[in-house]
């Protein structure tokens, strides 16, 4: 596929993230409190984050030093 219509995709589906995010933040923050709301979404985004972090580094996932420093 071409390199220029991989990117324009990529463009429109950030874009649609981007705008989804601001009605789903409406309807949680309706449901949920505020702080519980951010919490969840720094977990989400934690988890989502940690799995790419394993997902392209083949060699090794955290030492021990480094997971001091993320709790």
């Amino acid at each position: 596929m071409n390199p220029l219509v991989i990117a324009h995709l990529q463009i429109i589906l950030a874009m649609a993230i981007v705008g989804s995010s601001v009605v789903f933040g409406k309807r949680i923050t309706s449901t949920f409190p505020v702080f519980l709301a951010s919490e969840l979404r720094f977990i989400i985004a934690t988890v989502i984050l940690l799995a790419l972090f394993y997902y392209k580094e083949k060699s090794g996932f955290c030492v021990r030093r480094d997971l001091l420093h993320l709790c």
